[in-house]
């Protein structure tokens, strides 16, 4: 077939994407360790892939050898009922294997007041609402259209290609992903469906959810005593953590791909909790308080070196503090550590990707690191598959009236499709 066909089948399937992220985005698949609510959303999926991919492979993720004993499995959740879903569609075998990746688990929609339905997948002036709309239904939905029009084209690929929607993503999850790597799901190159704002992503920063608590040190403590009020130490704290974002972000980081990007490495607090807030909670001065910071280092920064910079900070920090030399804080690593992940921006991938891109959208993409922390990293270290990000643009990830943009998941589906002929190769 050639590319002007191509493209006229493409354009039948493409406004499909808008239906299928509204239905995907309607199912409250909701994460909330313990407890994930993924199952019903994988139904509908594999279902779905049913009618597109060779072979449609559904399983728990304790199913996945060596799963529960590997050193980058977290426990933080249980897996029953909640499996992962991939699609693969066999090539000759004389081509390069390709896969996407993308997550159908979301961050819960409450306590934030919403204008559109939080599980509604409302259509509004060119954007889907939605919790999950953009993290990441909306690119995942894209991939799964692509493939329906490389199949619809009667397309025979050289290269496998696979579609892994997984669960457990959020919170620092990741293990939804490293069950598919080690249920053998690995390719030559991998895409991640997560926003991106439609630019292409080479490299990825870890990062780590910490928290800090203090305690009210009760062989000081009065009623009247201030000092030792945690209200006012965990506020302290927050400064502290101010003056570690502002120093770490006032000079170059190591890693030159970060050198344009305004506050490369983040620290950001996003949570914090002292006293009984909830309604009718006793009014006293609180035991304890803490706060939760996500913070970030650059790709190549291993877990020991975070967490060295991170106590290493607060250590002398709190030297200038006479309270907190008798009551010190504790800092403890709140989830798993997240891998960074790194992709040569001359790798092939990044290449054919960038060109399809420009045959789609006739402009050139932009190409640099991508701003997020997902599971790239599993796929590049433990699944050995050099993975990008290219994903559409949204708005209000985690927030209320989150939203993906429509026109970016019709140019994507044109896109996807474009770099899997072009990179499994296409039978005569």
């Amino acid at each position: 077939m050639n590319e002007k066909a191509f493209d006229q089948v493409v354009s039948q399937v493409a406004e499909e994407v808008i239906d299928l992220t509204q239905k995907i985005v309607q199912f409250p698949s909701v994460l909330k360790p313990p407890v994930g609510k993924e199952g019903e959303c994988q139904a509908f999926i594999a279902n779905w892939m049913q009618d597109v991919f060779d072979e449609v492979d559904v399983f728990e993720l304790p199913e996945a050898p060596g799963f529960l004993k590997h050193p980058a499995h977290w426990k933080y959740s249980d897996y029953e009922g909640r499996p992962d879903v991939v699609g693969i569609i066999k090539g000759s075998g004389t081509g390069r294997s390709l896969l996407f990746n993308g997550h159908v688990d979301v961050v819960p929609e409450d306590p934030l007041p919403w204008q559109h339905a939080p599980f509604g997948g409302e259509l509004d002036d060119g954007k889907i609402y939605g919790r999950g709309a953009a993290d990441c239904k909306g690119g995942l939905a894209a991939s799964l259209v692509a493939v329906k029009a490389i199949r619809k084209a009667g397309i025979k690929l050289k290269g496998d290609l696979i579609v892994q929607s997984v669960v457990g993503e959020e919170y620092a999850g990741a293990n939804g992903t490293l069950a598919a790597v080690l249920r053998g799901y690995t390719a030559d190159a991998g895409i991640s469906v997560e926003p991106s704002g439609m630019e292409l992503g080479t490299s990825t920063r870890c990062g780590r959810l910490y928290e800090i608590k203090v305690r009210r040190d009760e062989s000081l403590f009065m009623a009247s005593d201030q000092q030792s009020n945690p209200a006012f130490l965990i506020a302290r704290m927050v400064m502290a953590m101010e003056e570690f974002h502002n120093k770490r972000n006032a000079k170059k980081p190591k890693n030159a791909i970060y050198h344009n990007v305004p506050q490369p490495q983040p620290a950001s607090v996003v949570k914090i909790k002292a006293g009984q807030v909830e309604q009718g909670g006793l009014i006293g001065v609180p035991p304890e308080a803490w706060l939760h910071a996500w913070i970030y280092g650059m790709p190549e920064t291993t877990e020991q070196e975070l967490d060295e910079e991170v106590r290493g900070f607060y250590k002398n920090w709190i030297q200038k503090d006479e309270t907190f030399k008798t009551n010190p804080p504790e800092i403890i690593g709140h989830t798993r550590f997240l891998e960074g992940s790194v992709v040569p921006l001359n790798h092939p991938i990044v290449k054919t990707t960038a060109n399809c891109f420009k045959k789609v959208i006739k402009k050139e993409v932009p190409i640099g690191p991508t701003t997020i922390t997902g599971d790239l990293g599993v796929l590049v270290n433990w699944g050995k598959t050099p993975t990008i990000n290219l994903g559409p643009r949204g708005d209000h990830y985690h927030d209320s009236d989150e939203y993906v943009i429509v026109q970016d998941l019709v140019d994507l589906v044109s896109i996807y499709a474009h770099t899997i002929m072009d990179w499994c190769g296409v039978e005569d």
